[in-house]
């Protein structure tokens, strides 16, 4: 994990570098920017047959909560046409309630699942930028995916859960789809502030229960994004 991270604040240097000579140059079609995006998926359980147990336990639906933020740069290769792509640092969150029948007396014991880890994320994404309001507003709307994605270590708090009974109990998908809208602002002369919300299709799956397995599809949120207005 440490390589990735010297990696990404090598991006960041990068696009700093890159964004001085375009500070220079008027209308240059080049911008940089960073964003701050809170973001939310619901955990979804199902009965499946995952490993033999006499003491089977199984999951229920739940939350996951995170927060995601980075660098990008966007390119305007046409009127009202931009490519955007950064590199992203998010912090996942996931929690459900799981519950153990012990077989004998078929009493039913409840615990928790809390799984976090954190990932390095590079996003691309292709927006369309609508015609210019009153005072400089806009909206926009996009469609992007994720190129590759590497995970952190995930730390596990469980109540039934033993670590090494599963070769893999926690599959995060390194490509999504994601659609989203926005309306932007000037926040002065140089730069320009836009609210994003969007959805995103992102297939993860937990593995840590013996009678049923728990999916995440779906993820939405809202990008907090200011970038300098070249």
């Amino acid at each position: 994990m440490n390589i990735y991270l010297r990696s990404a604040a090598k991006f960041f240097l990068h696009c700093g570098l890159l964004a001085i000579p375009a500070v220079a140059v008027a209308q240059s079609p080049l911008d940089i920017g960073g964003h701050l995006t809170p973001q939310m998926r619901y955990i979804t359980s199902s009965s499946a047959e995952m490993r033999p147990s006499n003491m089977p336990t199984a999951g229920d639906d739940g939350l996951a909560v995170s927060i995601g933020g980075g660098g990008y740069l966007e390119y305007e290769f046409a009127p009202g046409w931009s490519a955007r792509a950064g590199i992203d640092l998010s912090y996942k969150r996931n929690h459900y309630t799981v519950k153990r029948t012990f077989a004998e007396t078929g009493e039913v014991a409840q615990g928790h699942n809390r799984i976090s880890y954190a990932s390095i994320e590079v996003p691309v994404s292709l927006i369309y930028h609508f015609d210019y309001q009153r005072h400089d507003t806009r909206y926009l709307v996009g469609v992007g995916t994720t190129v590759n994605r590497w995970n952190g270590a995930p730390v596990y708090q469980t109540s039934f859960f033993r670590k090494g009974s599963v070769a893999e109990p926690v599959s995060v998908a390194k490509h999504t789809l994601t659609i989203f809208g926005g309306y932007e602002r000037p926040l002065s002369d140089a730069f320009v502030m836009s609210y994003e919300p969007y959805i995103a299709y992102v297939p993860s799956e937990f593995r840590l229960e013996t009678s049923s397995r728990s999916r995440i599809l779906l993820e939405t949120g809202i990008s907090v994004r200011v970038r300098l207005d070249n």
